[in-house]
């Protein structure tokens, strides 16, 4: 009997030596996955990391949405409002599933996982994958989704998904530029859910984030649970410095600006001060360690002010 052709399509942009070694690492843990293996990114990937796959897709353009048309953040308390807007990087995400899934229908393979290139996935989970594979081919399903069961539980995750590629390139119809961005201030995710929900009757879809799922596996692990921006103040010429640790964290972060004392900030807590001059902060969390500057150059002062802003009451 034909083995299935199947692929695993990593997802990443390798700009930091931290997201090169993640890289690396993920490629590894798959090697024996029994999958063919392809990365997609709007990044040159090195050599060395390539040489370890079986195919690399570079498309240098990387559309990133203004602030203005990206989902916000916002906090409330008794005495402020903070509104911070995320990254723009929605349709340069899209983009890359849309192309890395194109490319594997037009090289013949019958089955893909999507998945984000800092999943660390356990050798358990890698059978659980193949697991999945076999049940939806066998109940007749055309993917294989993840609901995180969110407040109104209207999101697919991109973490990992999978199916066959003619069937998602049909019915997923994410956009691959900004002319087919319709959809403003919408997360991916929510995008994915608005397009394919009408059809989950052929999909198997686990009402689990796959951190859950996957609960053997280091998934996402490059994520920021926490928040580090400087912002713009309402009615104000004012910037100010915003750190947050998401409740989400189960770590506290360990904070250093400038020469200033280390301080510790513990999950659902938050701290800022007024900028006067360029900052370095460095950002303690877990075994990862992330190092911001912000510079007050004017360019940079207009962009942190539509970036977010607090409002006192």
């Amino acid at each position: 009997m034909r083995a299935m052709k199947k692929i695993i399509i990593l997802g990443t942009y390798p700009s930091t030596l931290d997201s090169k070694n993640v890289l690396s690492e993920c490629i590894d843990n798959l090697a024996l996955s029994g999958y063919d293996l392809m990365i997609v990114s709007h990044l040159p990937v090195p050599e060395d990391i390539q040489s370890n796959v079986n195919v690399c897709l570079y498309d240098k353009e990387n559309p990133l949405l203004s602030y203005s048309q990206t989902p916000s953040w916002e906090f409330f308390s008794t005495n402020f409002k903070v509104v911070i807007y995320t990254q723009g990087h929605t349709v340069a995400v899209s983009s890359n599933i849309m192309n890395g899934v194109e490319l594997a229908y037009r090289m013949g393979y019958e089955f893909f996982y999507y998945m984000e290139a800092d999943n660390l996935m356990h050798p358990d989970d890698i059978v659980q994958m193949e697991t999945l594979r076999e049940a939806m081919f066998l109940t007749e399903r055309a993917l294989i989704l993840f609901n995180p069961m969110d407040d109104d539980c209207t999101s697919y995750e991109t973490l990992i998904f999978g199916g066959v590629p003619k069937y998602f390139l049909r019915y997923a119809k994410l956009p691959r530029n900004l002319k087919e961005l319709t959809d403003l201030n919408v997360s991916l995710e929510r995008i994915l859910y608005r397009n394919l929900h009408q059809y989950q009757k052929n999909f198997m879809v686990i009402d689990l984030p796959t951190k859950k799922f996957f609960s053997r596996s280091n998934i996402n692990v490059i994520t920021h649970n926490y928040l580090t921006e400087v912002i713009g103040v309402e009615g104000s010429d004012n910037l100010l410095l915003w750190i947050q640790n998401h409740p989400s964290n189960p770590n506290p972060i360990y904070v250093t600006v400038n020469d200033s004392p280390e301080f510790q900030l513990m999950p659902d807590t938050w701290n800022f001060s007024y900028v006067n001059s360029d900052l370095m902060v460095r950002i303690e969390n877990g075994n990862q360690v992330e190092v911001k500057k912000f510079s007050l150059s004017e360019k940079s002062i207009k962009e942190y002010r539509m970036k977010g802003k607090i409002t006192f009451k």
